[in-house]
């Protein structure tokens, strides 16, 4: 069975209970915390848990922030970040989920103005990767997480350093700030050196020259 710290869950909770917004997550945590401790394993759990986010985007009923839950999901069993997103690359392998930018972004977007044919060209991410320009490191709950080459090379070769930036990233990304909005979370990391920021593409870790 899954092993859930207690202390770790009660926090979580006893803060929802003063958030109005992550409050109407109370239930699911607790739910997903009952559910942890009937599954031998936490990559058991976590693919399980993959695959119900992944049937409910197909129906379009993923109106959650899978960035917080997933963290959660993280917190209270005791996983390294790396750990899950090494489980949620294998589920992807398996079973390519629905991206909404997938759906919603186009190479090329026509538009006719003044009878006049205008191509707007759209640079995603992906075509960034292509370039060289930034580096792919996985997924977590369904975010595409990148690091720009230009802070890759500062030493994020490194495993040990890559992990702790990660988990500094994504626990700042989860925490919510007065200025975020549906399309754009961004946080300091490390003022006029590192700075992540979440938007629809996914999360994307870089210097501030390269925003």
């Amino acid at each position: 069975m899954v092993e859930v710290n207690k202390y770790e869950l009660e926090k979580i909770l006893n803060e929802n209970r003063h958030d109005p917004d992550r409050g109407r997550f109370q239930e699911m945590i607790e739910d997903i915390a009952k559910a942890l401790a009937q599954i031998s394993s936490i990559d058991l759990a976590y693919w399980h848990f993959l695959d119900a986010i992944y049937h409910a985007q197909q129906r379009h009923k993923a109106a959650v922030d899978l960035l917080y839950v997933c963290y959660t999901i993280k917190k209270i069993t005791d996983t390294p970040l790396n750990h899950l997103i090494g489980i949620e690359g294998d589920y992807r392998k398996s079973r390519r989920p629905v991206s909404i930018d997938e759906r919603s972004l186009k190479h090329y977007q026509r538009k006719i103005c003044e009878d006049k044919e205008i191509y707007i060209f759209t640079y995603t991410a992906e075509d960034a990767v292509r370039d060289g320009v930034f580096m792919k490191l996985g997924g977590f709950a369904f975010n595409e997480i990148y690091m720009t080459s230009n802070l890759y090379n500062d030493g994020y070769e490194d495993d040990g350093k890559l992990d702790d930036l990660l988990e500094n990233g994504i626990e700042a990304l989860v925490r919510k700030e007065y200025d975020d909005s549906d399309t754009l979370k961004l946080r300091v990391l490390e003022k006029d050196k590192i700075w992540v920021a979440q938007t629809g593409e996914g999360i994307t870790f870089m210097k501030p020259e390269d925003y």
